[in-house]
């Protein structure tokens, strides 16, 4: 009998091990329990999270590609322009050539103008000199004739101030069109 008890006693030992370890087992698992509940909240949280990233980024890239789209066109426009830009440009520039060749042309032909105007002058004040000279000569004794010459001296003259005039007002014209600048567009 002391034996017995002696071996429910070892046995009670045993029980209370075992019960002492079931108990901690139990706590662990409450806690692996617990700790997986909140994985799967997390994971949870996470998938819900990654959609929401990802429809982020769909729209994202639906607005980069609106974008691209109005990139495209404003670049489109903007080489339009530049096209557009450049001709008008080229335009300028023959213009501007043409207004060069122009005022070249001008020039030679207000110098050619000048001297032709210059000469003229000179011979009508010869003329003018050779009809004073004629009406005080000794040998011109008409009055009809020195009057004659007198009026023809006059309009001479005349034409001498109005030829003085012009040849002023063409002298202007040249010193301008030798001082305008034409220049080429850029």
């Amino acid at each position: 009998l002391a034996e017995k008890e002696s071996d429910l006693d070892l046995v009670n030992v045993d029980n209370t091990e075992l019960r002492t370890q079931m108990a901690s087992l139990q706590l662990r698992h409450d806690t692996l329990q617990i700790e997986s509940e909140d994985l799967n909240d997390m994971v949870e949280s996470l998938t819900a999270s990654l959609a929401d990233t990802m429809e982020e980024c769909a729209n994202l890239a639906a607005m980069l590609k609106e974008r691209d789209g109005e990139v495209a066109t404003a670049t489109q426009n903007l080489e339009r322009k530049c096209g557009d830009l450049n001709g008008y440009v080229m335009s300028m520039s023959e213009g501007t050539t043409s207004m060069m060749n122009n005022q070249t042309a001008l020039k030679a032909a207000l110098a050619e103008d000048e001297d032709y105007v210059r000469k003229s002058s000179e011979r009508r004040q010869a003329c003018i000199k050779d009809l004073d000279a004629d009406i005080k000569a000794p040998h011109t004794t008409s009055p009809v004739i020195r009057d004659a010459l007198g009026r023809q001296k006059t309009e001479m003259e005349n034409v001498r101030g109005i030829v003085e005039t012009v040849k002023l007002r063409r002298s202007k014209l040249l010193s301008k069109v030798s001082t305008t600048r034409v220049t080429t567009p850029e």
